[in-house]
């Protein structure tokens, strides 16, 4: 029994109550000990200062502390290599790598440390790569003169013109494409919402780079409203991560983000033309006759499920009996519901609102019940949506997969300090962060389930060519904008209502 699974059964046993399935169960934590690599990726390669995953290679080189080479498809997307420069006095300096080491070798993660110098400053950035590409940094300094000040700080990335015509953040008005004007790009895209632009993206139609945050802490930006920019030129775009805008030490001060090269994975060839329905909506009349190019009926949540997110009062007999009717015309079926929301009508929710909400709270009225948003740092909150889709309903049920409408870990970013979420400032003002390591954790977690689980033929369409490594399984994600750093783990991404 793991630490939170004991602590859930403690918990449970103080409250007078027995201890649930989902409380007691360890294959959540199971999964996080495998070193395994999902279809379609192959495990990361690595040799001196080189990290290679399907498609994509990040080099290091010196004067770089960063990647000097970002490569996607054989095509180089740096014009320059990254450089984290400091100014100190009116004079500006790139950190030049003094040392790379790779500590740590596995075929779903390798572990490194860089290490880079300049004028008495030391940086060094502990990273991760994943099988996915995606490059975790976490950045610390040590100052020759504990009471040394810096000017500014920032990372800039520089990309050819060709190759950086369309951006994209988490931030309707702020995607679109690259003119002439700079860009500013601010920690929220809707303040009043708690929505935070954590994931920025630059590119062209094949591909592009990633950058994905989760929190300003230690950030001392000029201003949250631009703490990254987009400065387009006449050959180039530099992308420029503003660490620190005015005068400040940087011990103690740790900086989190992850890079992340496009695309992510091999697509199967008609990944343009999957079609999926809705077993209660008006085209199904249609589509059933053209059942052929069909990839999977969506059974939605009315007559099934209570609200949008209550996978422990789920009617089996009744899913069952959908799921059948669907499987009797050769096609695969999916469940759908909202992760990110929780209502009282979650036996759980009185006892556990506390620790899965997000704060400040955003509630949803749904059919005059109450819906919450919830935030998936929250350990338990993982477990229950884990346990109830994957075992309680794929498994149970004989689903091909899930469709979530809406995405465990996304949207809202969150300050609720009983999970660990946000931080203080020196004035004692909370700000909030984003849960971004703990939405790849639960979407890589159930995509493993789902491929231990689902090995189901009728995935692909009879009219479907050969996918190759495609998944036998349905993972799909809606959503408002695409964030691969976290939702790659699902088969498919939708987005747009």
């Amino acid at each position: 029994m793991t630490m939170l699974t004991w602590a859930l059964s403690l918990a449970a046993t103080a409250m007078g109550q027995p201890s649930l399935p989902w409380q007691t169960s360890t294959l959540y934590d199971e999964y996080g000990s495998q070193d395994r690599v999902l279809r379609p990726w192959t495990p990361v390669d690595c040799e001196e200062r080189r990290l290679r995953v399907w498609g994509r290679e990040m080099v290091w080189q010196a004067p770089s502390l960063f990647p000097a080479s970002v490569t996607s498809g054989g095509v180089e997307l740096l014009a320059a290599p990254m450089r984290l420069i400091a100014t100190t006095n009116g004079r500006s300096r790139p950190l030049a790598l003094t040392r790379f080491t790779i500590r740590e070798r596995r075929q779903s993660r390798v572990t490194c440390t860089a290490v880079g110098e300049a004028g008495g400053l030391t940086a060094t950035a502990d990273l991760w790569m994943e099988y996915d590409g995606f490059l975790w940094v976490v950045l610390t300094f040590a100052q020759s003169d504990p009471a040394g000040r810096v000017d500014a700080l920032r990372l800039e990335v520089e990309l050819p013109r060709a190759g950086a015509t369309l951006y994209q953040t988490f931030s309707r008005p702020h995607t679109g494409w690259i003119g002439d004007p700079p860009i500013a790009l601010p920690w929220f895209a809707n303040r009043a919402e708690h929505i935070a632009n954590f994931y920025h993206w630059l590119g062209n139609e094949d591909r592009g780079l990633g950058f994905t945050y989760t929190s300003l802490q230690h950030w001392a930006p000029r201003s949250d409203e631009a703490f990254c920019t987009i400065e387009p030129g006449s050959d180039t775009v530099t992308y420029r991560v503003n660490l620190i805008e005015s005068r400040s030490s940087l011990e103690g001060r740790e900086f989190q983000f992850g890079i992340q090269a496009t695309p992510i994975k091999r697509l199967p060839p008609d990944y343009h033309s999957m079609v999926s329905t809705g077993l209660d909506y008006r085209d199904w009349a249609a589509w059933k006759r053209l059942q052929d190019g069909l990839d999977s009926v969506v059974i939605w949540p009315p007559g099934h499920m209570r609200g949008l997110n209550d996978p422990d009062h789920v009617d089996a007999d009744a899913l069952r009996a959908s799921v059948a009717y669907v499987h009797d015309r050769g096609l695969a079926a999916l469940f759908t519901g909202c992760p990110q929301k929780v209502s009282p009508l979650a036996d759980e929710f009185e006892a556990l609102r506390g620790e899965w909400l997000v704060h400040p709270e955003s509630v949803l009225d749904w059919e005059g019940t109450p819906h919450y948003q919830n935030c998936g740092r929250s350990a338990s909150l993982r477990q229950w949506l884990f346990h109830g889709w994957g075992p309680g309903l794929v498994e149970a049920c004989g689903l091909e997969g899930i469709y979530y409408d809406g995405w465990q870990t996304g949207q809202i970013a969150c300050s609720n300090g009983r999970h660990r979420c946000g931080w203080t400032d020196a004035q004692g003002m909370r700000h909030a962060t984003v849960p971004v390591l703990e939405g790849r954790e639960f979407n890589q977690r159930m995509g493993m389930f789902l491929e231990d689980h689902v090995r189901s033929e009728r995935v692909a369409p009879s009219s479907a060519p050969e996918r190759g490594d495609f998944p036998d399984h349905h993972y799909r994600i809606h959503s408002w904008e695409f964030v691969p750093s976290v939702m790659g783990f699902a088969t498919s991404w939708l987005t747009g209502e």
